[in-house]
């Protein structure tokens, strides 16, 4: 699995020749787009605005052990999945789902 953004800023994941980004509850895909290359350490990687919050990548491992990218905003980590737009809080323990927020040293 490959991080992505497409051009307005919205991170997401690299499926064959796409860049698939939640937005607004769906998913979309982009034929142009840019694929992430930094290697994890100390830094937030910070993709956009949207008002007053900055989206963060990240990303979320669900219980068969697959990675879904996607944008970090406020306290949700909002992944595109099947056509939709879907959010998973990390602070809810009874969700058996992992959260990643991607770093990288600068």
């Amino acid at each position: 699995m490959h991080v992505c953004r497409e051009f307005s800023g919205v991170p997401g994941k690299r499926v064959g020749p796409n860049c698939f980004s939640p937005w607004y509850g769906k998913e979309y895909g982009h034929s142009n787009y840019q694929v992430l290359a930094a290697q994890p350490g100390k830094l937030l990687i910070k993709s956009m605005n949207e008002g007053s919050y900055n989206f963060y990548v990240c990303a979320v491992q669900d219980q068969h052990g697959n990675f879904m990218t996607g944008k970090y905003v406020g306290s949700y980590c909002w992944y595109p999945y099947g056509g939709h737009e879907y959010a998973v809080d990390p602070a809810n323990h009874s969700d058996n789902r992992q959260v990643y927020v991607l770093w990288y040293k600068g």
